[in-house]
């Protein structure tokens, strides 16, 4: 069962659970940055770690994953 989660923070924690959450792609679906600052969100989207196992979504700073999308 694939899950959504909402990362509130995009600072070092905020960073390390985004790189976990895209790790276990199996059991995330989708995963959204909520922070004060739009930058950092972007920033974590943009990593390339990350956007192998999500797609940046835009608005919202939603993180899908393509693999469990249907």
């Amino acid at each position: 069962m694939s899950k959504k989660v909402l990362i509130i923070g995009a600072g070092g924690v905020g960073n390390v659970v985004a790189h976990k959450c895209a790790m276990l792609t199996e059991y995330f679906s989708e995963v959204m940055l909520a922070s004060r600052n739009e930058n950092k969100c972007k920033a974590i989207a943009a990593d390339e770690r990350i956007g192998k196992s999500f797609l940046f979504a835009g608005i919202g700073y939603t993180l899908a994953n393509p693999k469990l999308r249907k």
